[in-house]
């Protein structure tokens, strides 16, 4: 910026860029709270950085405002940022939409090429998430890796149960049970009203990995919780031929894989709910679509490769995914009436992989519903969002 006949350079943070005034507002508060200094006199302010430079002075103005004598000589990053490619997203916003993971990840994914479609605007990789803060703020370390490796699909398969919710699940759901393959770190999730309903999870799971990739389930780990260590669930383990191994009483670490899934997943989840205003008792599709994300995200576990590139051998299209909680607009197709609204806005709550359309929250009703026809109010030209097939 330019004072009087002298330019100094300064860098300004937690800005809000709004094209459309005349002019731009700073805050003296914060300008003292970042390290400088202010001298006022007689109706006369002058403001010196943090290390003595002068930086500029102006007069007073009304009763609250003083009019710096001072002009940018450069056009604003920020403006810059908004007037380049206008598809794409920021790193903050890939940071929401992919589920709050890293960014340093989220750097790492745009680097190596791991992932397809992912277009980001100049925009600063060091943001705070306040939400992020709350949701994942913890003093206990993640547990160590196995060194066991596996190989093939099936070979091992970890499951373990959350729950119960403290708020009821929209579908009066209270538990989820999570399956995840060793060797791809692959994860599916299903929710339950009852821990008697693992059995019956569990045989779905089995019969799908068996008829959609041709896989058996050699071993299967769980802990020594009822649900799973009963007669129903041994009996029908003998009947497969199929192998299990539990954890000893009070010692979870012995399921690391499992206990990191959950850690990875409820971490998201908090952040993702504390960054919307919708109701808790949503935590089913917020763990739904973490999953999605967690599939698609690259793991030091797998050498920075993704879930889902080990488990299809293919890299995983990331186009479509947004914010979860996000506006979007959806086709009324029973509208009546030409001159009636053809859409209507409602909040997105992530990706069916079962029918590839998006479900979405009527916040008037509190209904959930899930279609393919609709648009996200964006301004750049892929509001249209792609639904990918597996």
């Amino acid at each position: 910026m330019k004072s009087c006949t002298e330019s100094n350079s300064v860098e300004l943070r937690e800005c809000y860029h709004i094209p459309s005034t005349d002019g731009n507002l700073l805050s003296l508060c914060h300008f003292n709270q970042a390290g400088g200094n202010i001298q006022i006199k007689s109706g006369q302010i002058v403001l010196v950085t943090k290390g003595g430079t002068k930086l500029c002075q102006g007069k007073a103005r009304g009763d609250s405002l003083y009019m710096m004598d001072m002009q940018v000589t450069g056009k604003p990053a920020a403006m810059a940022g908004t007037m380049g490619d206008s598809g794409g997203q920021t790193w903050e916003e890939w940071h929401k939409a992919m589920g709050h993971i890293s960014p340093q990840t989220l750097k790492s994914m745009q680097d190596s090429g791991t992932v397809q479609g992912m277009k980001v605007i100049p925009s600063p990789l060091d943001f705070d998430c306040n939400a992020c803060i709350q949701g994942k703020h913890t003093v206990h370390p993640l547990p160590k890796e196995s060194t066991t490796q596996y190989t093939d699909i099936g070979e091992l398969i970890v499951t373990d149960i959350w729950g119960p919710a403290q708020v009821t699940g929209h579908g009066r759901f209270q538990y989820y049970i999570s399956f995840t393959d060793a060797a791809t770190r692959f994860s599916a999730i299903t929710f339950l009203k009852e821990k008697s309903d693992a059995l019956e999870a569990y045989r779905q799971y089995e019969l799908c990995l068996k008829t959609q990739y041709n896989q058996k389930i050699k071993c299967v780990q769980f802990d020594s919780g009822k649900e799973f260590l009963n007669d129903k669930m041994i009996r029908h383990l003998r009947n497969q031929g199929t192998l299990y191994n539990t954890t000893a009483p009070h010692t979870s670490a012995q399921n690391g894989i499992s206990e990191r899934l959950n850690r990875t997943i409820l971490d998201h989840v908090r952040a993702m709910v504390f960054d919307t205003e919708l109701p808790k008792s949503l935590w089913p599709y917020a763990v739904a679509y973490a999953c999605h994300l967690k599939n698609r995200s690259p793991t030091c576990a797998l050498k920075g490769k993704t879930p889902f590139e080990m488990f299809y051998n293919k890299k995983p299209d990331i186009s479509s995914v947004r914010i979860f909680g996000c506006d979007m607009w959806v086709l009324n197709q029973d509208h009546k009436g030409k001159l009636n609204p053809c859409s209507h806005k409602y909040k997105f709550l992530g990706l069916s992989d079962e029918t590839c359309a998006c479900w979405y929250y009527k916040p008037e009703n509190g209904e959930v519903a899930k279609s393919r026809n609709i648009i996200f109010p964006r301004s750049h030209p892929t509001s249209h969002i792609p639904i990918p097939t597996v």
